[in-house]
C-alpha cells in the first residue's frame, strides 16, 4: 500500500516516513469505519455484542453472573433515605439549612450524613448480602421489595409492655394494702366512742382445726382435773378475745337490753381492798356504781358483771347479725349446736388453749412470770384473792391486794395486753374467767366425739382463771364454776361457732 503527500501528491512506499520529492511527514490514513459484523479472530462463528451503553434485564441475566446482577440492582436502591430536620434552634430563620440524616442501622441509631459516614454507609450496605429493616422505621421511600411488613411494622415494644404490667401489678398491691392496713390505723388513733356507736362489727374470729385432744390433767393439782381423757372435735371458730365493753355496748346501744345486774343490784357485786364484798355493780361500772372504773373509760378490757344468760343473749343477737340460726331457746336455755354463735363447751374451750403445741400453758410449759417488764398473763402471782379463812383480820388483804400489781395491772386489763397463744388467741389464761356451755361436774373416763358436756346442773362451767387467781388457776386443765346468775367483776365471756362445711 502506498503512501500520498498531501502537499505534493507524490506517491510514497508504504515503509516511508518522509516524501521522498518534498520530504514532506507523511501521515497515515484513517482507520476504515467499523462494519456491522466483526470477525472473531479465533473463531469466525462467535460476535461480540453491539456497544451499547443501557442492558435489558434479560440480556443481564443471558450474559452476566450473579453477582453482577446483584452488584448492579444493590446499585440502585442503595441510596439513604434521607429525612429533613429542622433545628429547633432557628424554627423562624427562612435560610437556615436542613441537616440530613441517613436510614439507620438500628433503631433510634441516627447518623449525620457527612461525606465520610455517607461513603461508609454506602460501603456497607453494598457489600451486604441482605438489607434488615426495623420495624420502628417508615416504609416511606423504600423500594416495595424493601418495605418493611405491616406485622413487624405495627410490633409493640417488650421493654413498654413489661413495664405496663410492672406498673399495674404496684398498683394493684397498693389498693391491697390499703384494704387491710387502713382500717386497722383508723381504729388505732381514732377509735369509736362505744356509747354512741351502734354499727355491727363482725367478731375477730381464729379456727381451732379439728382433730383428737387429749382433755384433764395426769397431775392433777385439783381434783375435778382427772380423769385425762380424749375427745374428737371438728373444727369451729373461736373469737381470739373475750367480748370487750366496746363490743358489748354495741349490743346493749342497738336492742337496749338491760342485763340482770341492771335490772337487780343485788346481783352485781364487787371486792374493795380490804376483801369486803359490795352489791350495786354492773357492766357500765364493774366496781361500783361510784368506782372509780366505768366501761366507756376501759373500752378494750373485757365486759364483766354479766351473767351467763345475759352472754347467751348476746351470742343469739350475733347469730341474728349475720343470718345464722339462733343457738338458744330464752324460755328452756337449751342450746341447739348448730352453725350459730354460743359459748364454747370446756372440751372445746380447753382444745383451743392448748393450741397446736398442746402445752400446759398458752405459752408454754413453763410457769408464768409475774413481773411488769416480762408477765406473761394478767393474774395475781402466787398469791389468791378471796381464800376463805375463818379469822378474816390475819389475811393481810391489802399485801394481796398490792402483789397483784406486778404484772402491771390491778385488776382487769386490755384483751390483746399479753401474747396470744400459738392460734393467735388472746387471754386464754388470767385476766378474766369465761363462762362455758355446759353444766360443771367430774369427768367421766371416756372417750366421746364432739361432746357437749353435762346439759344440766347447778353451776355452770367456767375456764382461765382470772387477775385475782395465782398461777395455778392459768393452766389450761384448771377448772372453775359458779352459778348462771352471778354477775362479778371476775367473769366474763368469749363466742365462737362451727366451721361451715
Amino acid at each position: 500500500m502506498s503512501l500520498k503527500c498531501s502537499k505534493c501528491g507524490t506517491e510514497n512506499t508504504e515503509d516511508s516516513v518522509f516524501c521522498k520529492k518534498c520530504g514532506e511527514k507523511l501521515s497515515p490514513p484513517p482507520p476504515p469505519p467499523p462494519s456491522e459484523k466483526t470477525t472473531h479472530p479465533d473463531n469466525n462463528s462467535k460476535s461480540s455484542p453491539p456497544p451499547s451503553s443501557t442492558f435489558k434485564q434479560k440480556d443481564i441475566a443471558k450474559n452476566s453472573t450473579s453477582e453482577d446482577v446483584f452488584s448492579l440492582y444493590r446499585k440502585k436502591h442503595s441510596q439513604p433515605v434521607e429525612h429533613k430536620f429542622k433545628s429547633s434552634e432557628h424554627k423562624n430563620d427562612e435560610d437556615t439549612k436542613f441537616t440530613k440524616f441517613t436510614k439507620p442501622e438500628k433503631p433510634g441509631q441516627y447518623k449525620s450524613t457527612s461525606k465520610q459516614n455517607k461513603s461508609n454507609q454506602q460501603k456497607q450496605i453494598s457489600s451486604s448480602s441482605s438489607i434488615k429493616s426495623s420495624s420502628s422505621q417508615p416504609n416511606q421511600d423504600l423500594p416495595y421489595d424493601l418495605k418493611v411488613p405491616d406485622y413487624l411494622e405495627n410490633k409493640q415494644n417488650p421493654a413498654r409492655n413489661i413495664l405496663f404490667i410492672g406498673s399495674f401489678i404496684v398498683f394493684l398491691l397498693i389498693i391491697f394494702a390499703a384494704i387491710i392496713f387502713v382500717p386497722r390505723i383508723k381504729d388505732k388513733f381514732f377509735p369509736s366512742s362505744p356509747d354512741h356507736s351502734t354499727d355491727y362489727e363482725p367478731p375477730g374470729l381464729v379456727l381451732v382445726p379439728g382433730g383428737i385432744y387429749r382433755i384433764g390433767s395426769y397431775k392433777a393439782v385439783f381434783n375435778d382435773e382427772v380423769p385425762n381423757f380424749k375427745v374428737e372435735l371438728d373444727s369451729f371458730y373461736m373469737k381470739e378475745t373475750p367480748v370487750t365493753n366496746y363490743e358489748f355496748s354495741k349490743f346493749i346501744n342497738e336492742t337496749g337490753y338491760l342485763t340482770y345486774a341492771e335490772r337487780d343490784s343485788s346481783i352485781g357485786f364487787w371486792t374493795d381492798s380490804t376483801g369486803y364484798q359490795h352489791d350495786g355493780a354492773n357492766w357500765r361500772h364493774p366496781r361500783g356504781m361510784d368506782g372509780p372504773d366505768a366501761v366507756f373509760d376501759l373500752p378494750l378490757h373485757p365486759v364483766v358483771q354479766v351473767t351467763w344468760y345475759d352472754a347467751a343473749i348476746f351470742c343469739n343477737w350475733l347469730s341474728e347479725k349475720e343470718n345464722l340460726e339462733l343457738q338458744y331457746d330464752t324460755i328452756t336455755w337449751e342450746c341447739k349446736f348448730t352453725n350459730g354463735y354460743r359459748l364454747p363447751t370446756e372440751f372445746e374451750w380447753e382444745a383451743a388453749a392448748q393450741g397446736l403445741r398442746r402445752s400446759t400453758y398458752p405459752w408454754g410449759e413453763d410457769s408464768p412470770k409475774a413481773t411488769a417488764d416480762s408477765a406473761q398473763a394478767n393474774h395475781a402471782g402466787y398469791l389468791r384473792v378471796g381464800e376463805f379463812i375463818e379469822d378474816q383480820q390475819a389475811m393481810n388483804f391489802s399485801s394481796i391486794m398490792e402483789h397483784m400489781r406486778l404484772d402491771g395491772y390491778q385488776f382487769t386489763s386490755p384483751v390483746d395486753a399479753f401474747p396470744p397463744n400459738d392460734l393467735g388467741l388472746y387471754d386464754m389464761a388470767g385476766n378474766v374467767w369465761e363462762w362455758c356451755q355446759n353444766y360443771y361436774d367430774l369427768y367421766p373416763p371416756e372417750t366421746y366425739t364432739n361432746p357437749r358436756g353435762f346439759e344440766d346442773g347447778e353451776y355452770k362451767a367456767m375456764r382461765g382463771g382470772s387477775y385475782g387467781h395465782d398461777y395455778r388457776y392459768l393452766r389450761r386443765s384448771a377448772r372453775g364454776k359458779n352459778v348462771p346468775y352471778t354477775a362479778v367483776e371476775l367473769i366474763g365471756f368469749r363466742v365462737m361457732r362451727l366451721k361451715s362445711e
